[in-house]
């Protein structure tokens, strides 16, 4: 998510998690597959860019990890509230990926398979770059319900669930 940024090793520990670092490459469905997270993809949102630079920056978050629990959760949520509120302003491809920067990252990766969230619009896009076939996976939040991808030797499938309640 926007914020797994500012989960260290020691709480990754504790979850008994791996975190991840971008590029990260694994193999699914005999495929060669980049996982990202999709925020830095998202270069026509320009206020998001400079947000998503500034909150990257090792001085920044070692500022804001230094301040109280209450003081970090008030961030949070403004911050939240100011990017809803941001979001009612901007149009449909703003808040979208930009296609010329997916191209270039399945250009500068070479992989068959890229999967990412943060648009939240999940669905499976084929693209042909060069005479060659690739697919382009984006997973869709857990506000509502939850999204994963189900991967065996042979394919995969993008499923939701309902979450109880």
């Amino acid at each position: 998510g926007n914020r797994d940024f500012l989960l260290g090793e020691q709480f990754a520990e504790k979850c008994g998690a791996k975190l991840i670092h971008e590029p990260y490459f694994v193999e699914l469905a005999g495929k060669r597959c980049l996982l990202m997270h999709g925020d830095s993809l998202c270069t026509d949102d320009k206020l998001y860019m400079d947000f998503r630079k500034m909150v990257r920056n090792p001085a920044w978050q070692k500022e804001f990890l230094s301040k109280p629990l209450d003081e970090r959760i008030a961030f949070g949520k403004q911050a939240r509230n100011q990017s809803q509120e941001d979001a009612k302003d901007k149009t449909y491809e703003i808040l979208d990926v930009n296609q010329d920067e997916v191209l270039n990252v399945f250009r500068e990766h070479r992989v068959p398979l890229f999967i990412h969230g943060h648009t939240h619009r999940p669905d499976r896009h084929q693209i042909n770059i060069d005479k060659s076939n690739y697919e382009r996976i984006v997973l869709g939040d857990w506000h509502r319900q939850g999204w994963y991808l189900i991967a065996d030797e042979a394919e995969l499938e993008l499923r939701s669930f309902e979450f109880p309640g």
